[in-house]
């Protein structure tokens, strides 16, 4: 009796740079099938392999909406032992998620500025002003922009009388006008009647 055999050619799909992940997983000893799969990228499964030899928890982001800058920002506060969950969203860019995992590495209240409606730039003046002690509540506002937020700041560092010109309608270069006049020993009053621009 002869039996016919169905011969499929056994075809690779992984890259040679995904084989190499795969390997080097195998031969460290690790459990490879959890990211031994076609939709992640080489380097992809590269931040997964560093976060199961590292033991850290990896279903914090192995996922491949995650980019593995992003998932290299995640690993790192798990190992760190952060709560990641302030900044796990594979929504939010890779560079807004290392200002608020900077924010957490420092002790900071990252609630102030954890917020996507946030741009980086006002993440980071929220930041430096809560590393500096400041009350950041009269500028961490998203009507703020970056540099406005700036001047309200420094204005706060240096003791001044913000209220002359903390309001988002001010343009952030007559902010600057405002706060050196009144660094400089200028009471500046406002005429709640007249537009400042």
């Amino acid at each position: 009796m002869n039996v016919t055999r169905d011969i499929t050619p056994v075809v690779h799909l992984y890259d040679r740079y995904q084989e190499r992940e795969i390997q080097l997983g195998r031969e460290a000893g690790l459990d490879v099938s959890v990211y031994a799969r076609l939709e992640y990228a080489a380097d992809q499964m590269h931040e997964i392999r560093l976060g199961l030899l590292a033991g850290v928890d990896i279903t914090n982001y192995a996922d491949p909406r995650y980019t593995a800058q992003q998932m290299a920002i995640i690993r790192t506060g798990l190992t760190m032992r952060l709560d990641v969950s302030w900044y796990a969203d594979p929504d939010l860019d890779p560079d807004r998620m290392e200002v608020i995992r900077q924010g957490l590495e420092s002790g900071l209240d990252v609630s102030r500025y954890a917020d996507p409606g946030y741009d980086l730039d006002q993440m980071d003046e929220i930041r430096q002003g809560l590393i500096e002690g400041l009350d950041v509540s009269p500028y961490a506002r998203q009507d703020y922009g970056w540099h406005q937020m700036a001047e309200i700041r420094k204005g706060i560092e240096t003791g001044l009388d913000i209220s002359a010109y903390a309001d988002p309608d001010i343009p952030s270069g007559l902010m600057a006008a405002i706060r050196t006049c009144e660094d400089n020993g200028y009471r500046v009053i406002r005429d709640p009647d007249t537009a400042l621009t």
